[in-house]
Formats: C-alpha cells, sequence, structure tokens
C-alpha cells in the first residue's frame, strides 16, 4: 500500500485544530505512532530527566531552533495520549504554516481538522469538536466547549435512563428543556440571517454601515443604488450575524433592479430576523404594510431611520428610533437584535443541541 493511501490512522498525522484565520493562539495536533518522537526533533525545551513529554504535562520551548534560538518561535507543548501532542504557538497564519511544513517534511501527513483522529467517546463530542473548529466568537465558542466536555451527552444518557425507567413525563421535561436551546444551538456555527427591508432611500444602506462598523454598502439619494443584496458577517452581543442589506422594494422597470429586488425578497423569506427600515420624514408605507404581510410570523423589528430630520416629532413606540449617519440609536437596535434572536442565553455548562440530527432525535422522543 502506497503512502498516499495508508489510512490514516496508521499514520502519523497533524492538523490545525483552530480556525484557519489570524488569531492570538493556534492549535496544531499530531497523532500517530512517531507523534512523540517528531515533535522531541522539532523542539528545544529542558525537562526532567526520563520521557520528555509526559502525558498530561505542558513543557515549553522553541520551535526548531536550529537556525539559532533568536529565530525560534515559543510554543507550548502537551501530549494528551500515548501518541497525541498538541502544539500551542502564535496563531499567525505565517507561524502555523511553517511548523506543518515542519512536520510535514519530518514525515507526518497533513489532514483537515474534521479527518483528525479524536479520541472522543461518542458522536456529541465528535461533533462539539469539529464544530468549535468553525466557532467565529467567543460567546459561541463555550458554549460548544461545554458540549465538548459532556454537557450534552451526559443530558441524553440521563434521558436514556429515564426512558429504561418508564420516566415518561419526566422524559418529555427534560427533553423539552433541551430543545428550548435547539434554535440558538443551530446558529452557534451558521451565523442568524437578519435582512434589512424597505422601499429606496430609507437609509437601509447608511444603517448597515452603523452597524458593521464600515462602509460595507453603497449609500446614495439616487433611488435604486442597491441593485442586489449586500453580506457582511458581524457579531452582535456575542452571536455571529450575517447582515444583508437588500435592494429596496418598489415598482421598477429596470430589468436589472427588478432582479434585484426578486433576489431580495429571496433573502428575506429565508431571513431569520427582518428589519423593516422606515424613512422618518415619510413614515410607514404600502411597501412596509405588503412586506410585513409576506413574512406572516417571522421575527421583526422596525426602525425609523433620519429621525433627526423630525422636528419635535417622534416615532412610534413600538418602534427603534435611529439616525445612521450620525450614530444615534445603533446601541439599542444592536440590543433589540439580540433580543429577538436570543431571548434568554443557556447558563453555563448547560446541555445544548447544535445539530440538526441532535434537535430530530430529540424531537422523536417525544412525538410518539
Amino acid at each position: 500500500m502506497s503512502a498516499a493511501s495508508e489510512p490514516a490512522w496508521t499514520m502519523t498525522v497533524i492538523a490545525r485544530l483552530t480556525p484557519a484565520i489570524p488569531s492570538a493562539i493556534a492549535t496544531i495536533a499530531v497523532h500517530g505512532p512517531s507523534a512523540v518522537e517528531v515533535v522531541a526533533r522539532l523542539v528545544k525545551h529542558k525537562h526532567i530527566a526520563g520521557d520528555a513529554f509526559p502525558r498530561g504535562r505542558v513543557r515549553y520551548g522553541l520551535w526548531n531552533a536550529s537556525q539559532g534560538d533568536d529565530a525560534a518561535e515559543n510554543v507550548v507543548v502537551c501530549r494528551t495520549d500515548s501518541q497525541t501532542i498538541e502544539i500551542h504557538c502564535h496563531g499567525g497564519n505565517a507561524v502555523c504554516q511553517m511548523i506543518l511544513e515542519d512536520l510535514v517534511t519530518a514525515g507526518c501527513r497533513s489532514v483537515a481538522a474534521s479527518d483528525f483522529p479524536m479520541q472522543l467517546d461518542c458522536q456529541f463530542k465528535r461533533d462539539a469538536a469539529i464544530d468549535l473548529q468553525k466557532a467565529v466568537t467567543d460567546r459561541a465558542a463555550a458554549i460548544l466547549l461545554d458540549q465538548l466536555n459532556g454537557a450534552l451527552s451526559d443530558a441524553i444518557a440521563s434521558i436514556t435512563h429515564r426512558i429504561q425507567s418508564q420516566a415518561g413525563a419526566a422524559v418529555r421535561s427534560d427533553v423539552e428543556e433541551l430543545l428550548r436551546w435547539s434554535d440558538l444551538g443551530l446558529h452557534l456555527v451558521e451565523p442568524w440571517q437578519v435582512v434589512l427591508a424597505g422601499p429606496p432611500n430609507a437609509g437601509k444602506s447608511s444603517l448597515m454601515n452603523a452597524i458593521v462598523g464600515s462602509a460595507r454598502a453603497i449609500v446614495h439619494s439616487e433611488p435604486g443604488t442597491t441593485r442586489d443584496w449586500v453580506d457582511a458577517l458581524t457579531a452582535i452581543d456575542g452571536w455571529p450575524i450575517s447582515l444583508t442589506d437588500t435592494a429596496g422594494l418598489r415598482e421598477s422597470f429596470d430589468l436589472i433592479e427588478n432582479e434585484g429586488i426578486s433576489r431580495a425578497r429571496q433573502r428575506i423569506a429565508a431571513a431569520d430576523l427582518v428589519i423593516f427600515v422606515v424613512d422618518a420624514t415619510v413614515g410607514w408605507t404600502d411597501t412596509h404594510e405588503q412586506l410585513r404581510a409576506a413574512i406572516g410570523s417571522k421575527r421583526s423589528l422596525t426602525v425609523w431611520n433620519k429621525i433627526d430630520l423630525l422636528e419635535g416629532m417622534e416615532c412610534p413606540p413600538e418602534a427603534i428610533s435611529t439616525c445612521a449617519n450620525k450614530g444615534r440609536g445603533i446601541s439599542e437596535l444592536l440590543a433589540a437584535i439580540a433580543h429577538k434572536l436570543v431571548p434568554a442565553a443557556p447558563p453555563a455548562l448547560a446541555a445544548v443541541p447544535f445539530r440538526l440530527r441532535h434537535v430530530r432525535q430529540l424531537e422523536t422522543l417525544i412525538s410518539n
């Protein structure tokens, strides 16, 4: 069997376990029969006589100091089991790439993080380990880390025991408590879809730029400037959000603009939250009324923008007043968005189903 076709678990394999984006710290794992030997050759460190990397102990050292200590990278090394070593290093891509290339040169095979052999005892923990690598906010990562440490698997084990004990009422209560967090769990990696919608010139693009904090959307007084949607990935109150600025909804004879309007309606239909943007100098329009009827029970917020142009007038009490160009009302809007999407957050160590498969399995338990 050639090296290329040899199963990964019979070789020494490596993977960057943390996301491949610049960060303060990155983790690279090495697993296989020669893992300890390879890392020992590439890391210069002080250790007590005997085992260079005793299991569960941290070692501080320099990565590949053959070019001199001043040119070497500081690393923290920990052996997690007999054939697995984790290397914690500076999170810059250049440093990670150097370490990975050195390991490949030493005879290791590089694999995707999702293909790295994880020494985990259940599927829920394996799922959490994979999703943790994709988390883009600390808050989402903290919940996934709880699941990796057994929160969900322990809860499922408890439910299984109750089923075996024929404690039907208790099972339903336990499952319903888990499903309470399922909507949040499904958005720990996949961001919430939030769409700004309304007629042209209501200030949607200015509002998007104010929320994101950068000029992502083109702002112009000419109606129809936004011909297609503009997406920006951001975080609000620690939750990952994909914010979409859509084309202004109106009747138009421009084929390109009409295509943008059609696509805007598609984005609105798929949104987790729709924000109706109202030009405060114009007020609520038939377009807004049609939008509200179209989305039905979908979550929504109403924003009256350009409030600074109204002298002595206030927007409706259920709406949020903003002046996007001056940043007024943006903090209140961010808080309202977070509350609409996540009315309550799970406590620390809570079990949270975070894959659709988990949710379907739990729903099956109480559907019979």
